[in-house]
């Protein structure tokens, strides 16, 4: 219960309904976009540079006899 109620901090228990705290301000759907946009620019620049780390091969270890 602690995990769930932590998740929506600005409801109080008994008080206010999770869909009554749904905000309807103007341009909130931007921001959603924008933010999305963002992470799946982060996902697509790991998966380049993990691609790229991967082509190039390992060093060989010399090791004394």
């Amino acid at each position: 219960m602690v995990t769930e109620v932590g998740r929506q901090p600005w409801i109080v228990q008994g008080f206010m309904r999770t869909a009554d705290a749904v905000t309807e301000a103007p341009g909130i759907q931007w921001l959603m976009v924008a933010t999305l946009g963002i992470y799946a620019l982060l996902a697509a620049g790991t998966i380049v540079v993990l691609r790229l780390l991967a082509r190039v091969p390992l060093p060989e270890v010399h090791r004394g006899s």
